[in-house]
């Protein structure tokens, strides 16, 4: 053996080889070898070096294995076995790789209790073992713990006992426990139970069928399944690591309130941490959750989740793909295949559409008989409410389509046919009819239709994800749905079919949601909704909300259009089976005709009547409820059906809000019938009912119709003895209209002892307007009120019936008042107490205006007027004034006038003078007005005063004034005067005193005459005091010609006095002003 190691060429090999051999000769030589295993050692080594096994390393770990169990001390029989089995390893072979092999297992053995292993990982036993040879060496172990190590993991299969063959690897188990420390769980709350067992060490893998799972958190009881396991070469994470993995056998586990109100069946799996609900080839599993009936103590399923593989992880339940099944009583809402995902935390399910494929597909509602098509459905299992929207955190806007399960659409049809010959749905039609089958495999279908089984996969799950198919994609088989025929029928015209179709889109909110309680469906978002294209049926829904019921019938409020017609609605209900619009709240309904007049091209154009029919109650039956498609003609259709009576007011603007307040006047409608509403005549629309006018008139019973205003309304007569309107206030004959235009007439008003004719009288509630032709007061004479006569055309009046006064006002032609002998242009107000006035009224060449004139049967008065007399020659005024009170009476011919403020003047416009009065009278026969007036102050004994005591008296009140530029406002006080309108000349009498420059004159017989151009008569007799300051002279006897206030001329005597006081008469023929407004005089004096 030395020679043997000393052939070896590498120095360290050999080194080591020695000292393995000077071991094993110690205990060779120390008889620690029997004779019976040296012969084996001998036979081995000479089979060894025949099959030509190396010094090294063959031999060298020959005999450290030797020298090993001899070191170790091992059983003599275990040794024995290992002799046996190491000879017939090699002698048996027709090389040396097994025993080679077999050396290297039996070095790790003996020196780290390994059973196998690589460069990764090692397989471990931490118990006793004993050697055997059977025809094959292997290892019994008793009861120890099995374990398999990476750097970075391990696993460990404790008390376990069995057989390794170290030849193949394999071991043979029995009875053992394995847990899921390693994935987080507690040891004795997880864990497989092995009986029987066995798998290989050469693997970090192993499988081991039928366990006994244990899994006290979700079983009480142990399950049978298939336990795998691996050993990771990674660094791992308790919470992600997917290994130690279990299956139950069984798919019909069940568990209550796995988590509340959620039982799960199917089977059983675990990855790690993480909890799986499994199906099979057969069966899905399955959650169900839970609710409670309403009112009731007792719970059903209202959602089912199946799917092949379900994770239950950290409480959250989740699978990539599971068919999702809504139930309400005999009905559901169904999707094949979706990514589902319960949260126990907040208790929310979401079911989403991710991935492209078939899971694109629409949900199918066979409770409101639609296809949903969304991405994302979210339910709080605490809310009594599903929730339909777009995917949450993608985007603020989220469309869903919710489309009638009888839906076709021509265009769809055709697009979905592409460029093939043949339409794919009467491809695959053709096919169910031949077979007498609803569903395929794909390669059966691509064997009949001779294409590529790709292609027709790619087109199953097309047409899967538009609802026409539902398609198994593990088992590659598909099933025809009914949409398919009702496309293949709807095309060749042998069933009916809808268009309806609610697109709704919204902003941050949910598109949908489900009631649970009763299963409506509100959708948000909704625009329009068309109802029938053929009929042009179509509905806008208010807040863009409908409820969708059973059966497609739905509720909505908002608009309503049928044909030429719009409805306003709230409370309103579709029914689908008749194919009828219940409209049990119509707030108004307003339509189009057609033109009375044909336009340029000589067509008919429509227009929209200007009047709307409120309060209605009614149902719209839209088209035969077998021809939901309108392909049949059913020319009746659609017809409109009131069930009561209804209304048209016509307060429709702010003008005419109170004037026709709606709870006061009103046409009251009786219940009618509209058929064919979108084909109708103008002319022969009628709606029979009255009108109630509030008071205006009895109630008119005429039929509505269209006006030439494109209102509603009509044309009727009064009776002939014509209608006592507004309470018997008044009568009206002849024609009524009603219209937009308002409730107007075409006849005679009678009012009191009025009478008016127009072709333009126009009724309010409160009051009557009208453009008359002719009106005429009849003259009234009694104690309580009298009126005189009054006859005018072309005038406008303004009746108040219910405070009973009429105004009439003249427009374009004057009133005549008093048998002719006045005018008034303006306006009367008549009551059943008086006759007022109001404007400017013309009589006897004089004009009078005044804001109130008070009429009576032969005269007038007005408080505040402003008067002019013309001049005889008709050249300008020859009087004017204002302020004054005036009464004037058409039997005597006079006219009295007395003011009304102390600023009252009378202008003289030809005699170019005004006056201060406070009173005066006009007697017309003589054309002469007499003025009266007064001093403010009361002077006693003034007509007998001296006059140089008259010049001190500060006299005020009546003051004729001159308005001539060159007279310096010439002034003096007067308490009589007359006016001859004849002459035009104005008489001042009484006159005291006229101040001109600095002299006082005093009118001689106290008359001043005025004639035109402010012409003073020259005064005689009049005395002459000047300087008024001195009053040192006094001229007598004088002549006076008075130019301006500071300037006169005159003639007169003039008494001087000489030194022995005897008087001398001088007579002064030239007296005058000089221009320091001083009165000189020369004369000549007898010598």
């Amino acid at each position: 053996m030395t020679l043997l190691f000393e052939s070896i060429n590498l120095e360290k090999n050999k080194e080591a080889s020695l000292e393995s051999l000077n071991r094993f000769y110690n205990l060779w030589s120390a008889e620690r070898f029997t004779p019976a295993q040296k012969q084996l050692v001998y036979n081995t080594s000479n089979l060894m070096l025949q099959k030509r096994v190396r010094a090294y390393p063959g031999f060298n770990k020959f005999i450290q294995a030797l020298a090993l169990f001899k070191e170790k001390s091992h059983p003599e029989n275990s040794f024995n076995s290992w002799l046996e089995g190491m000879y017939q390893s090699l002698d048996s072979r027709r090389n040396s790789r097994l025993f080679l092999k077999l050396l290297d297992f039996s070095s790790w053995l003996l020196n780290e209790n390994i059973l196998h292993q690589s460069g990764i990982y090692a397989w471990y036993c931490d118990g006793g073992y004993r050697f055997n040879y059977d025809s094959v060496l292997y290892v019994d172990l008793p009861e120890f713990d099995l374990t398999c190590r990476t750097k970075n993991d391990s696993t460990t299969i404790r008390n376990t006992t069995g057989k390794y063959y170290p030849e193949t690897n394999l071991w043979l188990g029995e009875n053992g426990k394995l847990s899921w420390i390693r994935a987080g769980l507690g040891g004795n709350e997880t864990y497989a139970v092995l009986n029987d067992y066995k798998f290989f060490l050469n693997s970090l893998k192993f499988e081991i069928d039928s366990v006994v799972f244990v899994n006290k958190k979700y079983f009480p009881d142990a399950l049978l399944g298939r336990l795998q396991e691996k050993v990771s070469t990674n660094k791992i994470n308790p919470k992600k690591v997917s290994y130690p993995q279990f299956e139950s056998y069984s798919h019909n586990l069940y568990i209550a309130d796995i988590y509340k109100d959620i039982d799960f069946e199917g089977g059983f799996a675990m990855k790690g941490a993480r909890v799986y609900g499994t199906g099979d080839k057969y069966h899905d599993a399955s959650f169900s959750f839970k609710k409670e009936y309403l009112n009731k103590n007792d719970y059903y399923d209202l959602l089912i989740a199946r799917s092949k593989s379900f994770v239950i992880n950290n409480d959250i339940i989740s699978s990539a793909r599971a068919a999702i099944t809504i139930y309400h009583q005999e009905d559901s809402i169904f999707h094949s295949g979706l990514l589902f995902k319960y949260i126990h935390k907040n208790r929310e399910v979401s079911m989403l559409r991710l991935e492209k494929g078939i899971v694109q597909s629409p949900y199918f509602d066979t409770f409101h008989d639609v296809e949903i098509d969304c991405e994302a459905v979210y339910w709080n299992m605490g809310e009594p409410r599903i929730n339909f929207r777009a995917i949450k955190g993608l985007g603020k806007i989220s469309n869903v389509v919710i489309s009638s399960k009888n839906f076709y659409s021509e265009q769809h049809f055709d697009y979905l046919q592409g460029i093939d010959f043949k339409h794919p749905l009467f491809r695959i039609r053709d096919y169910s009819r031949k077979y007498n089958t609803e569903e395929f495999f794909i390669y059966e279908m691509a064997r009949n239709l001779k294409l590529p089984e790709a292609q027709i996969e790619a087109l199953v799950i097309y047409l899967a994800q538009q609802g026409f198919l539902y398609y198994d994609i593990d088992n590659k088989k598909a099933y025809i749905t009914d949409k398919l025929h009702h496309f293949c029928d709807s095309k060749n015209g042998t069933s009916d079919y809808d268009v309806i179709t609610f697109s709704s889109e919204v902003e941050n909110t949910n598109n949908a949601t489900l009631n649970l309680d009763n299963f409506d469906l509100k959708i948000r978002g909704v625009p329009a909704v068309s109802i029938s294209d053929s009929q042009n049926v179509f509905i806008y829904p208010s807040k863009e909300e409908v409820i969708l019921r059973k059966n497609l019938d739905f509720l909505f409020s908002g608009k309503v259009t049928a044909g030429l017609f719009e409805f306003y609605a709230t409370d309103c209900y579709f029914e689908y089976d008749t194919f009828k619009l219940n409209l049990p709240n119509i707030e108004h309904m307003k339509f189009k005709v057609k033109s009375f007049e044909r336009d340029p091209s000589g067509y008919h154009s429509f227009v929209d009547v200007n009047t709307v029919i409120s309060n209605i109650s009614g149902s719209l039956l839209i088209d035969h409820p077998t021809n939901k498609n309108g392909l049949a003609d059913y020319p009746e259709y659609p017809t409109f059906n009131t069930q009561s009576n209804s209304y048209v007011y016509y307060d429709h603007d702010s003008a005419n809000r109170e004037a026709y307040n709606r709870e006061r006047f009103f046409y009251y409608l009786n219940p009618f019938t509209i058929e064919s509403m979108e084909d109708f005549s103008t002319e022969n629309l009628t709606f029979s009912g009255h009108l109630n006018s509030g008071g205006i008139f009895p109630e008119i019973t005429a039929p509505l119709s269209v006006q030439p205003d494109y209102s509603l309304g009509f044309t009727t007569l009064a009776p002939d003895q014509g209608f006592p309107i507004y309470n018997g206030k008044g009568n009206y004959s002849s024609q009524i209209l009603l219209s937009n235009n308002g409730l107007r007439g075409k006849g005679d008003l009678q009012y009191l002892s009025s009478t008016a004719s127009s072709e333009d009288i126009i009724f309010f509630l409160d009051s009557v307007n009208s453009n008359s032709q002719s009106f005429e007061l009849t003259k009234v004479t009694s104690f309580d009120v009298s009126y005189p006569p009054v006859r005018a055309t072309n005038v406008y009046q303004h009746w108040t019936p219910y405070s009973d006064s009429m105004s009439i006002n003249s427009k374009d032609s004057v009133m005549l008042m008093y048998d002719g002998l006045a005018t008034l242009d303006g306006n009367l107000l008549l009551t059943p107490k008086n006759l007022t006035g109001k404007g400017r009224m013309k009589f006897f060449d004089a004009v009078m205006s005044a804001d109130i004139f008070d009429y009576s049967d032969h005269y007038f008065t007005a408080d505040t007027t402003d008067f002019h007399i013309k001049s005889v020659e008709g050249a300008g005024l020859a009087l004017s004034t204002t302020k004054y009170n005036a009464t004037m009476d058409f039997d005597e011919l006079t006219g009295n006038f007395k003011t009304t403020n102390d600023n009252a003047v009378i202008e003289f416009p030809l005699n170019r003078f005004m006056c201060t009065m406070d009173e005066f009278d006009w007697y017309i026969k003589r054309n002469e007005l007499v003025f009266r007036g007064s001093l403010d102050i009361d002077v006693p004994g003034l007509n007998k005063m001296p006059l140089k005591e008259i010049i001190d008296v500060d006299l005020t009140g009546s003051e004729l004034t001159s308005l001539h530029p060159l007279q310096d406002s010439l002034a003096f006080f007067t308490l009589n005067a007359s006016f001859n309108l004849d002459s035009s000349l104005l008489v001042a009498e009484d006159v005291k005193i006229i101040r001109v420059a600095d002299a006082a004159i005093f009118p001689g017989d106290g008359r001043v005459e005025i004639g035109e151009n402010a012409r003073v008569s020259p005064l005689t007799d009049a005395t002459i005091i000047a300087d008024t300051a001195n009053k040192q002279h006094v001229i007598s006897n004088a002549v006076v010609s008075i130019q301006s206030r500071y300037s006169y001329t005159a003639n007169g005597t003039y008494t001087f006095y000489n030194s022995a006081g005897q008087p001398q008469i001088i007579q002064f023929d030239d007296i005058t002003v000089d221009t320091a407004y001083r009165t000189y005089a020369l004369g000549n004096i007898g010598v």
